[in-house]
């Protein structure tokens, strides 16, 4: 049975895919010109853990640039409003992620102060 445990951010509720996008989302609004480097220097590839798939074939990451693959887009938010525009170029967040890695992210998002909470 999937974990459907909602999470909330100082102003949204929504699934745990959802929420890192608007977590991602709103980091790169607050720093702009923020490269897609930096931007995984502050959500490093170890934020999901354990599960090879939920990782584009670029590699492990938290974030991945936009392709044109089936694959890519069923484990990615790919749709034109999903898409972080970062200095010109689309970045898609990943959507796979578990009761495990989502805590890892929560956890690191708290040394951001960025505070994220399990609703029931």
């Amino acid at each position: 049975m999937p974990d459907l445990t909602k999470y909330k951010t100082t102003i949204l509720t929504d699934g745990k895919g959802r929420t890192v996008l608007f977590v991602v989302r709103n980091y790169v609004l607050k720093n702009p010109g923020i490269t897609y480097e930096k931007l995984k220097d502050v959500f490093p590839d170890k934020l999901q853990t354990k599960t090879e798939s939920q990782f584009s074939k670029h590699g492990r990451c938290v974030v991945d640039r936009f392709r044109d693959d089936d694959k890519f887009k069923e484990r990615f938010h790919v749709g034109e409003a999903d898409q972080i525009d970062l200095n010109g170029e689309r970045v898609v967040v990943s959507r796979e992620w578990n009761a495990e890695n989502i805590m890892e992210f929560i956890k690191h998002c708290r040394t951001l102060g960025i505070m994220i909470e399990p609703v029931n």
